[in-house]
C-alpha cells in the first residue's frame, strides 16, 4: 500500500498508527526511485504542488 498511494508520510502514518519516521524508513527501503519519480510527476500534472512557494532571490555571494 505504501507504494501505490498519494498519501504523504504523515497521512499514511496516522492511518497505520505508525510514526512518520517509520513510514519514511519503510518507503526508503521498499519503494524504488523510479516509483517516487513517477508519483511526483503525476502529482505535478494534477496540480498538487505548492504554488505559493517562490524561490528566494540569489544573493551576489551565492553566485560563482
Amino acid at each position: 500500500m505504501t507504494t501505490t498511494t498519494d498519501l504523504v508520510d504523515e497521512e499514511f502514518a496516522d492511518i497505520m498508527g505508525w510514526s512518520p519516521d517509520e513510514v519514511r524508513r519503510i518507503r526508503t527501503i521498499y519503494v524504488d526511485d523510479h516509483a517516487r519519480i513517477v508519483a511526483l510527476g503525476r502529482r505535478i500534472v494534477r496540480g498538487i504542488v505548492n504554488r505559493d512557494c517562490k524561490p528566494e532571490p540569489r544573493r551576489r555571494s551565492d553566485q560563482r
